[in-house]
């Protein structure tokens, strides 16, 4: 129901831009104006991963001790995988 009036303002909006290829210098011409290149580094947002800050070793060994130890990672170890994470093939 509504599709075609979608496609009527959009083949509107479309004519209604100006041509991207007017306002392009000839590739040919080495007289032809063009904007001075910009180079973005991909790392200019880069931020280092910050080091957890050391703790107390018996508070350390107090919380692996309330997670269950290292049992409790042997037994996910061991776990059969479950069907939400099996690669399908």
């Amino acid at each position: 129901m509504f599709r075609p009036i979608c496609c009527g303002l959009l083949a509107v909006a479309l004519q209604a831009m100006p041509s991207v290829a007017a306002t392009r210098p000839d590739p040919a011409d080495p007289q032809a104006q063009v904007p001075p290149q910009q180079h973005r580094s991909a790392l200019h947002s880069y931020r280092r991963l910050a080091d957890n800050p050391p703790r107390d070793w018996r508070e350390a060994n107090d919380s692996v001790g309330r997670i269950g130890g290292w049992r409790t990672y042997l037994r996910e170890a061991q776990a059969p995988e479950s069907k939400a994470s099996e690669v399908k093939r």
